[in-house]
């Protein structure tokens, strides 16, 4: 049984650090369009760290 929880805990981790990456590509988009590039440059950074986090978890 204890697999099947941790199993869960981990898809619903990866699947909130998955849309994170996602939210902040999507800023980053948004201030690129702005002209903001140090806020763009932010959020991708973000973005990447996120996506880092989920294929350690995958």
């Amino acid at each position: 049984m204890l697999k099947e929880e941790v199993l869960r805990s981990s898809n619903k981790v990866l699947d909130q650090e998955l849309r994170n990456a996602y939210l902040y590509l999507a800023m980053a988009v948004y201030f690129d369009e702005k002209g903001l590039d140090s806020f763009e440059y932010f959020f991708k950074m973000q973005s990447r760290e996120k996506l880092g986090h989920a294929i350690k978890i995958y």
